[in-house]
């Protein structure tokens, strides 16, 4: 989960790929603030196909 520029991650669920999303996601914090991000968005489109979830699913691809 991040939240701003703070990222928590389970222990023992670490992967590059979850971090990756994760730095992307502090990312578009820093582009859009906390409410441009989360907003009516996941409430349309659920958590998962959010738009800027979906960004982020692609980040951790491209960068790996």
């Amino acid at each position: 989960m991040t939240f701003a520029y703070s990222i928590y991650i389970i222990k023992g669920c670490e992967s590059t790929l979850l971090y990756a999303n994760e730095f992307r996601h502090a990312q578009q914090y820093e582009s859009f603030g906390f409410y441009g991000r989360v907003s009516p968005k996941v409430l349309t489109f659920r958590y998962n196909r959010a738009p800027l979830e979906l960004d982020a699913r692609e980040f951790e691809v491209e960068h790996m």
